[in-house]
């Protein structure tokens, strides 16, 4: 039983379209991945690698599939 409701039409993708999609959006819209930084901290957020993009998308989708199964 959930708590909420998810229509047939949502389109379902596996770990490897997952993180093809996010490469995509990360390469397409001028590195729009970003490092994060502490509010108030003279630092200036740095693009993430390709690498790390990978590595996020694996770990949320792994997270997102475990709490969700």
């Amino acid at each position: 039983m959930r708590d909420y409701y998810v229509p047939d039409t949502v389109t379902t993708l596996t770990k490897a379209e997952f993180v093809t999609r996010q490469l995509t959006i990360h390469n397409t819209e001028g590195h729009a991945f970003m490092t994060q930084v502490e509010p108030g901290s003279d630092q200036s957020p740095v693009a993430l690698s390709n690498t790390e993009v990978t590595t996020t998308a694996e770990t949320w989708y792994d997270a997102f599939v475990t709490k969700n199964s």
